[in-house]
């Protein structure tokens, strides 16, 4: 699996698959507590899309909920619940993207992950050595005794940021870390 890390999120939309995180916040109405859906950290043409979907009201961001999207250009987005965003942990993230793995790896050739959202406790360096981790270690199998082993469909994972160049170099050794455990 080839791993890449942009810069830029601008040309995300041009991607065949985006993954982003949506998160969940309780609000008191009256006596009963509703889980609404957050969403702050996406797109304007992310929500425009998103908010024209009439099943889309039902999407709460709750911990294992996903919600596939389409953009008018044809792009897919994968919404990928991960419950309250203060109680997000490298634990809950790296479950959530080896679950997310399994179901995408025969199913799509490119993937790009918006990793500004699904930081952990502010820190994107963290969060890019935790996907990359879930990734590279779900992509393995022992394929040993198969009789016949079957190589995934998914080769390529962008990751896209709007950090600054000057913090790049945390992001990049955090890529390169992970990467080692091949």
């Amino acid at each position: 699996m080839k791993l890449n890390l942009n810069f830029s999120s601008q040309i995300i939309t041009q991607k065949e698959l985006v993954l982003i995180p949506a998160y969940t916040r309780n609000e008191k109405n009256g006596k009963k507590e509703q889980a609404k859906l957050v969403n702050s950290n996406w797109p304007k043409e992310f929500k425009d899309s998103f908010s024209n979907i009439v099943s889309s009201e039902n999407f709460k961001g709750k911990t294992g909920e996903q919600f596939i999207f389409h953009l008018e250009n044809g792009t897919s987005v994968l919404a990928c619940g991960l419950g309250e965003k203060a109680k997000l942990s490298a634990e809950l993230l790296r479950n959530e993207i080896a679950r997310i793995y399994k179901g995408l790896k025969n199913n799509t050739g490119n993937l790009s992950i918006m990793i500004d959202g699904f930081k952990i406790g502010g820190k994107l360096e963290k969060t890019v050595y935790t996907i990359t981790e879930s990734l590279l270690f779900t992509e393995y199998e022992f394929n040993r005794y198969k009789s016949e082993s079957k190589a995934p469909l998914l080769q390529t994972v962008d990751f896209f940021t709007d950090e600054k160049k000057k913090g790049s170099i945390k992001i990049e050794k955090a890529l390169q870390n992970a990467q080692i455990c091949r």
